[in-house]
Parts: structure tokens; C-alpha cells; sequence
């Protein structure tokens, strides 16, 4: 599993990234890490694989609920924060609870994608948020997005 804080269209262009790849093979792991780690591309191994499964599906829900936040001006950043924060420590409880490892959560398919996909301008789901915010619909907004 290759995972992290990364925009596609960053990737493409070349700018400096950061991923994780992690496999219960750690030898798969380092071949992954040899195919794609290079001058802007850093791959680190991790043999977590339900940490970074877990960290990179369920900050997609917290993104969009950051979209609401950050939609809603009378909110404010503290409630964006609080948000981001307790998101992150009900991730690590999930992740243990289904046998991940505690310190995956502290790196880049926890913290690291968690933080990029609620505030990044160009998450999709922060997005998503941000148009429910606005009262528009979900068919809606997936017809806008084209996706």
C-alpha cells in the first residue's frame, strides 16, 4: 500500500512529496521504496499495513466535516482545530482497535494525510464540505466536482 500526504497534480508536477509504502513483506516494502523514492519523492517503509489503510480512508470523513467547518465563518479556526485534533485521536482508537500500531497515526498516512486532505485547497472532500456548507446538495456537488 502506497499512501500519504499527496495532490496527484503536485505529484506530476514534480513537486517535493512525501508517501508511505507499507506491506506485512518488508522486503516488498523496500522494492517499493526503490521504484519510486528519488529527488522530490521520498518513500518511507512501514510494515503497519491497517494503520496506513485505516489513517488513509477515514480522513476522507474528517476532511469533509472540515469543509463544513471551514464553511461556516461563525465556527472560527478553534472549532477547525478542535476538529482536526479529535478526528486524529478517534483515527488512532479505530486503528487500535483493528490492530494498528499508535505511532503510524503520528506520521504520514496519519497526521501528515490527515492534515493535507481537511485544509488543502485542493482536496476533493474538504471540497465536498465546503459546498454542503453552502447548502447544496450531494448530487449536486459530485456533478460539480465531475467525480
Amino acid at each position: 500500500m502506497l499512501s500519504g500526504p499527496s495532490f496527484a497534480i503536485e505529484v506530476a508536477r514534480g513537486q517535493p512529496t512525501a508517501l508511505v509504502a507499507a506491506s506485512s513483506d518488508a522486503a516488498l516494502a523496500e522494492r517499493a521504496v526503490e521504484a519510486f523514492h528519488g529527488d522530490v519523492l521520498r518513500v518511507y517503509t512501514s510494515t503497519d499495513v491497517v494503520g496506513v489503510e485505516v489513517g488513509g480512508a477515514v480522513k476522507n470523513v474528517l476532511a469533509i466535516a472540515t469543509g463544513i467547518v471551514d464553511g461556516m465563518p461563525e465556527a472560527g479556526l478553534n472549532a477547525r482545530a478542535a476538529l482536526i485534533t479529535r478526528g486524529l485521536a478517534e483515527i488512532t482508537r479505530l486503528g487500535l482497535a483493528l490492530g494498528a500500531r499508535g505511532e503510524t497515526f503520528m506520521g504520514l498516512s496519519g497526521l501528515g494525510d490527515l492534515v493535507l486532505t481537511a485544509t488543502g485547497d485542493l482536496s476533493r472532500n474538504r471540497q465536498v464540505g465546503l459546498m454542503l456548507a453552502r447548502g447544496l446538495a450531494l448530487p449536486a456537488i459530485l456533478e460539480q466536482l465531475g467525480h
